[in-house]
C-alpha cells in the first residue's frame, strides 16, 4: 500500500506462500480498490521451481514466518526467471526471512535485464553472498536500517 499510495506505483506483482497472509494481502488490496493493478502469486520465491515447509511460524508476527525447501511441501516454489516478466519491473522488495540467497540465484536474469532498485532485508549471514553477486551484476548498495538495504546500479 505504501509504494501505491506514496510513491506513485501503478502496478504491482506480490508473492505470499501462506495461505493466512495471502488472503490479509489480497483483502487489503481489495479495499484499498488496488487489486486491479497487482497481480498476486500464492508462492513463495527460491532459486528455482519446487515446494517448500514451514519451518517457524508465530501468529502474533506473522512477518517473520520462515520456510524450509521440502519437495513433499505443500508450499509452491517459483524462480522469478521463471516468470518471464517482459514488463519494466523498476523496483524489487524482498524480505524472506532468510531465503533472500535463493530469491536472488532464481532472479538473476530479471535483475541483470531490467537493473531495478532492489530494498532487500538480509539476514547477517548471507550479506556477503548476496553483495558479491549483485556487485558482478553492477550493483552498489547503501544500508538503510539495521539490516535492511538498498541495492542500486
Amino acid at each position: 500500500l505504501y509504494f501505491f499510495f506514496e510513491c506513485g506505483v501503478k502496478k504491482a506483482i506480490c508473492f505470499e506462500p501462506i495461505d493466512s497472509t495471502y488472503r490479509i494481502l489480497k483483502r487489503n488490496m481489495e479495499i484499498n480498490n488496488i487489486i486491479q493493478n497487482v497481480t498476486l502469486v500464492k508462492s513463495a520465491v527460491g532459486a528455482s521451481c519446487g515446494a517448500a515447509t514451514i519451518s517457524h511460524y508465530d501468529i502474533s508476527n506473522i512477518g517473520s514466518t520462515q520456510i524450509t525447501l521440502d519437495n513433499s511441501g505443500n508450499i509452491p516454489v517459483v524462480s522469478i526467471d521463471s516468470m518471464h516478466i517482459d514488463d519494466e519491473i523498476k523496483l524489487v522488495k524482498i524480505d524472506v526471512e532468510g531465503f533472500e540467497k535463493g530469491v536472488i540465484d532464481g532472479s538473476k536474469e530479471t535483475l541483470a535485464k531490467h537493473k531495478p532498485y532492489i530494498m532487500i532485508e538480509i539476514q547477517p549471514e548471507n550479506f556477503d553472498y548476496i553483495s558479491y553477486e549483485l556487485s558482478k551484476m553492477g550493483y552498489k548498495y547503501a544500508q538503510l536500517t539495521g539490516i535492511n538495504y538498498l541495492f542500486y546500479c
